[in-house]
Parts: C-alpha cells; structure tokens; sequence
C-alpha cells in the first residue's frame, strides 16, 4: 500500500469511506478490514487521532477501481490512459508529466482533438501562445465545432494583443453557443479593443445574464457605458453606469464602498458632466441660430 501511495501520489482515494470501532497502529495504513467471516471487504486507510478507537476504510470494491486507476497512470497504453494520466499531473501543484502524456497521447491519433485541446490549454498556462493557437488550429480541422479549441485561440491571440482574430474566434463560439452569456462578454471586450464600440454595444447587451453573478453584470453594463462614452452618448452611458453601480459587489454583500463604486462613480460624474456641457452648447448653437435668423432675412444655411 505504501508503495501504491508512493508511486500515485497525485491519484485521490475515494471520498466514500465507512467508519469502524476497530483502531491500528500508525503506519499501518494499507491493512485489509476484516469481517467476522474472515473475508477482506475494505482497506484500512486512516485513523482519528492517536489512541482513539475510530478508524476508516475503503469498500474493497471501490479500491478495486482506484487500483485500475493507478495501473492507468502508472502504466498507460492506449491514447485514453494517457490523457487520463495527463488530467491526474494536472492536478498536483508541479505538474510534472503533464506535457509527457499529452505528447504521448497526441503521438498515437494525431486527429483526434481532445489532446490537442488540452494541450493548448496547457501552453497557454505556460505562456507559449504561438504553440496554443497551432494545436488549436489542428483541432478545429477535425472539430470545426468545437468551441474549446476556439476558446483556447481566442484566449492565446488574447495574450498576443491579435483583437480581430479574436473577435473572428469569439464570433464563432457565439454562433455554436448562442446562450453563453460569458463568451458575449468576451467577444464585447475584444471588439472594443478593436475599436468597434458599436458592435461592443451589442455584444454587451447580449451578455447581460439576468440570473448571472452580479458582478459579472457589472462589468458588462460599465464597459458598455465606456461604448456609449466614446460615442458621445452620455444619457445611455449615464444609465448604464448606474445600473453597474447597482451590481457591484459591495451592494450585494452589504458592505462597506469598495474600489468598483469609487471607479464607477467616477465615470458616472465624468458622464453628468459631460451631458450638461453637451446641453449647453445645443442650448447656445439653438439660440445663435435664432439671433441669425432675425437680423438676416434670407439664411444660406436653409
């Protein structure tokens, strides 16, 4: 059993386990639980504190299928066990042997997506964006649909300040997932970047997830006021900044102003002001317009 551990250190145990009156030894982790027929039904694996009579076990059976899972990792064969193997690195904090499967698994079926899709998550994590946006370019030719491989394009171009590209793949994903509030989002700040502030407009609007978190309907109402702002259409941006305040975190919880209200009050007293001085002037050119006609009979402007 220490050796079972030692080998898959990174493979949990099964979260159900049965409790027992019987206690062991320490160190003795790995013992079989015995009923009263003289038949193994579980491994021991831990105890509650030093002298006390409580000890855990796992159902034979269960460590029958974690066994199966260690031999997977341990010994992979096929292109599964090694993306099963390549799951189980990812979730230990050095994520050694992550890339080793997922080559290894990609070497056996180069078309099949599902490697090339977690590789390229996996180069983005390690920053080598031109090595994510080539893996997931090789999925999409095999899985036009799916939408992972194109997140993780969008995300990579992201990195790579390459907004078109990742207007076009965020585009793409909204087309397969019309309801995917998040992506909308996305594709509303990636067109802003890319200077269409009216198509950021409209993605914002669709982003908008009545039942989402707060403050993800936050961002989207403040970002589309920012739109609305470099159009010049303050009394839009107005509302939406205070419906953004409204959304922020420190109105739901209850507590005290945080830096969301202070920045998005800033940008609504920048906005008011704006909209007054914008009234002034159409109040004045109004008026101008008026005195020009009375001391001149005929107005070339008409």
């Amino acid at each position: 059993m220490k050796r079972v551990r030692m080998i898959a250190s990174d493979i949990a145990f099964p979260d159900d386990t049965t409790g027992s009156g019987l206690s062991f030894a320490p160190l003795n982790s790995g013992s079989p639980l015995v009923n009263g027929n003289g038949e193994i039904v579980g491994v021991n694996v831990r105890r509650k504190g030093d002298f006390a009579k409580v000890s855990y076990s796992i159902d034979l059976c269960e460590f029958k299928d974690f066994l199966l899972d260690v031999d997977r990792v341990v010994m992979p064969r096929t292109y599964d066990d090694f993306l099963f193997r390549a799951k189980y690195r990812m979730k230990t904090p050095n994520r050694i042997g992550v890339m080793d499967g997922l080559d290894a698994a990609i070497k056996l079926d180069p078309q099949r997506p599902e490697g090339l899709e977690m590789r390229a998550s996996e180069h983005n994590r390690r920053a080598k964006y031109a090595l994510a946006i080539d893996d997931a370019t090789r999925a999409l030719k095999t899985a036009p649909s799916s939408t992972v491989a194109l997140e993780q394009r969008a995300v990579a171009n992201e990195n790579l300040n390459e907004w078109p590209k990742v207007v076009a793949d965020r585009e793409w994903i909204s087309g397969l997932t019309p309801t995917d509030y998040p992506n909308w989002r996305k594709l509303g700040f990636a067109r802003m970047m890319a200077k269409d502030h009216r198509g950021a407009i409209d993605a914002f609007s669709r982003g908008i997830d009545p039942g989402g978190w707060m403050e993800r309907t936050m961002e989207a109402y403040e970002a589309r006021g920012d739109c609305y702002v470099v159009l010049e259409r303050y009394g839009l941006a107005k509302s939406d900044y205070e419906r953004a305040l409204q959304n922020t975190a420190s109105r739901r919880f209850m507590t005290p102003k945080g830096p969301d209200d202070a920045r998005i009050n800033g940008k609504l007293q920048s906005t008011i002001a704006n909209e007054t001085r914008g009234k002034a002037w159409q109040t004045a050119l109004r008026l101008l317009n008026v005195q020009t006609d009375a001391v001149m009979p005929w107005n070339p402007a008409r």
